[in-house]
């Protein structure tokens, strides 16, 4: 939301400078924008992921529900978008995301295990949350978040702003 004030510069007679009634701050009501951004989500390298020697059949499977499942891939996938958010230091939004962390990962794949690997996950999530991590963040790693697209919405009247490049509209 932008809120927009503006100094008047107008006496109380129409002309600028007369004297210093009717000059103040004059608040008007709010503007509100939508950003709205376009990604796309991926999960890159499968094979070879799956193909790592150093993998273990705990992680594999981890990857294969996070992959296979709707809706632990769409939970992922909004992980993944808000580390990109969080790790582009060029964004302006960097300060408004955090996570995920590997208990965040964790938790969007937990609900489609077998009990046998949620047991697994879960006390390893208790009893040592650095090997956690170490094994969850390189099944994390291999799902890549692209920003495809932004754009501005004046939401009152629904008109887009135009993107410029280079000062000249696209």
């Amino acid at each position: 939301m932008a809120v927009i004030e503006f100094q008047d510069h107008l006496s109380k007679n129409g002309v600028a400078g007369a004297g210093t009634e009717g000059r103040g701050l004059v608040s008007l009501p709010p503007v509100h924008f939508q950003l709205i951004a376009d990604f796309s989500v991926s999960a890159r390298s499968v094979e070879r992921l799956f193909a790592e020697e150093e993998l273990t059949e705990e992680q594999r499977r981890l990857f294969r529900a996070a992959l296979e499942v709707p809706a632990a891939w769409n939970r992922m996938c909004r992980l993944a978008i808000v580390s990109e958010f969080e790790s582009d230091p060029a964004m302006w939004s960097r300060d408004l995301f955090r996570g995920p962390n590997a208990e965040h990962i964790l938790e969007s794949v937990l609900p489609e295990l077998t009990p046998a690997d949620q047991q697994y996950w879960t006390d390893l999530r208790d009893n040592d949350v650095e090997a956690l991590d170490f094994y969850i963040e390189p099944v994390f790693q291999a799902i890549r978040s692209t920003l495809v697209s932004v754009r501005i919405v004046d939401v009152a009247s629904g008109e887009t702003i135009p993107p410029m490049i280079s000062g000249v509209n696209a």
